[in-house]
């Protein structure tokens, strides 16, 4: 099943050549985390580390044919294995409808920036 364009993302288009994006992956990080979840583990690090080991073996795997195709397209890209997502920078729209016909992906959206005030709690 093919992904698709947000309509916000089409919409900003109308004003702008080129937009760095966020491109969501189909296959989300719930049944690698469960499937952590439910092992042993010795301590606390050894249990973060299998977590980001398999996050980052899932990224791996699932956008392999999206990277594939943003060096080819010479995107500029980073992988997010955190959520398993991309961030491809200075999309076109043509380029976003094809990142969106890539095989894995769900959808192809603006990129969200947050900005914070510094660290909570501190005083």
């Amino acid at each position: 099943m093919a992904g698709t364009v947000s309509s916000a993302l089409l919409e900003q288009f109308k004003s702008q050549d080129k937009i760095t994006v966020m491109v969501n992956m189909a296959e989300g990080t719930a049944d690698t985390l469960e499937s952590v979840s439910g092992r042993e583990f010795p301590d606390r690090d050894s249990r973060a580390n299998a977590v980001t080991s398999a996050l980052q073996d899932l990224a791996e795997k699932s956008q392999k044919a999206l990277k594939e195709f943003c060096t080819a397209e010479g995107i500029k890209f980073q992988s997010m294995w955190i959520n398993n997502s991309l961030v491809a920078e200075n999309v076109t729209v043509d380029q976003a409808r094809r990142l969106a016909q890539v095989a894995g992906v769900k959808e192809v959206r603006e990129q969200v920036v947050v900005h914070t005030m510094g660290s909570m709690g501190a005083n």
